[in-house]
């Protein structure tokens, strides 16, 4: 991402430079007043799920859900490490429930316990998993869209769902089959989703009652960790929505648009989102940072906004992730998982923008 940063900001500052260079401090400031007001949005949202997910945690309902994960977490990952299990079923339960800031701490644990076993198959299988995002609730692309003003916000759930399985199974599939390989040679959904969040929330809440919990206490713990978190975030966010508005005041930006648009348009890709697209896989603050603008520039219930909801919504940050979770192992041969979430991803975005057309 270093590298990637440094060369679109610096050529992008050096265009500028040239062609209007009054207009270089003020489209930096610009950058990073969005930043602010991004981090906000962003508060309000992470407050709400860390919240849950400390009270879910607290109560011991994050576990409970997790119990039901593991045999099947058993089979799939070929290992009989108890402490790793636990580990996989924890991650994926917060996945499913979209609280993926509360799932990577449950993988890189569980990836360091498959290290013991020397199981580099698990390891990469579930960095495969979560990389394509695999989850029920897309919460926070609802709640983008939801504080945008959408009349709409969870029309988006069934084809989230779509894709975020579509991601996942061709990433799996490729990454079982390259392994072979590499051997041989060495809007109903919508109307559901209103009542699906209301009642993990009653259903969490009822059980930390149930358990006796502060709920209070816990709640606000969660608030905290979420204020935490976001202030990390300011920084990263502030560098690349400078670095974005840069790249769209040099007019670098459209030139890459046209450059791409071809290609996009022959896989049913709408050209403006040809920068979410290319930035979500190295950056989750810069991919946000182009999913605000589609927003504000094209309304949050429009054909564009939707398919952007949907393609951030059933991707990840891959080379981010490859990094904190295989940071302590041994294990850093990635390219074969690291081409089927690409791939995966890709499938993805092309069925999306297919599904936002037509349902």
């Amino acid at each position: 991402m270093n590298a990637i940063f440094t060369a679109v900001f610096l050529l992008s500052l050096v265009v500028i430079t040239i062609v209007a260079p009054d207009k270089l401090l003020s489209t930096l400031l610009g950058g990073g007043e969005k930043a602010a007001a991004t981090a906000l949005t962003l508060f309000c949202i992470y407050a709400v799920w860390m919240g849950l997910s400390r009270l879910a945690e607290k109560s011991g309902f994050s576990r409970l859900a997790a119990k039901g994960l593991k045999p099947l977490s058993r089979r799939i990952f070929k290992t009989d490490n108890e402490a790793a299990l636990e580990n996989v079923a924890m991650n994926l339960s917060c996945n499913l429930l979209g609280i993926g800031g509360a799932a990577t701490p449950y993988a890189v644990k569980a990836i360091d316990e498959l290290e013991k076993d020397k199981n580099e198959f698990a390891q990469k299988l579930l960095f495969v998993i979560n990389a394509t995002s695999i989850q029920l609730i897309p919460s926070t692309v609802i709640a983008l869209r939801t504080s945008a003003g959408s009349g709409a916000a969870f029309d988006i759930f069934l084809p989230s769902l779509i894709c975020t399985v579509v991601s996942t199974a061709v990433a799996v599939v490729l990454f079982l089959l390259f392994g072979k390989l590499s051997k041989k040679r060495k809007k109903k959904g919508g109307q559901l989703m209103v009542y699906i969040i209301p009642a993990v929330f009653i259903t969490v809440f009822g059980f930390a009652l149930y358990k006796k919990v502060k709920i209070y206490d816990e709640f606000s713990a969660g608030v905290k960790e979420a204020v935490r978190f976001t202030v990390s975030l300011i920084p990263c966010l502030a560098a690349i929505f400078m670095m974005c508005e840069a790249f769209e005041a040099s007019g670098l930006s459209d030139a890459l648009t046209k450059l791409l648009s071809p290609v996009f348009g022959f896989l049913g890709i709408p050209p403006e989102l040809t920068k979410l697209v290319l930035i979500k896989p190295f950056s989750g603050s810069g991919s946000i940072a182009y999913l605000n603008e589609i927003i504000k520039n094209y309304g949050a219930d429009s054909y564009i906004t939707r398919c952007a909801c949907v393609c951030f919504g059933s991707s990840e940050t891959v080379f981010y992730i490859s990094a904190v979770y295989f940071a302590k192992t041994k294990s850093k041969k990635l390219f074969v998982p690291i081409l089927a979430v690409l791939i995966g991803t890709l499938a993805s975005t092309v069925v999306a923008c297919l599904l936002c057309r037509v349902m």
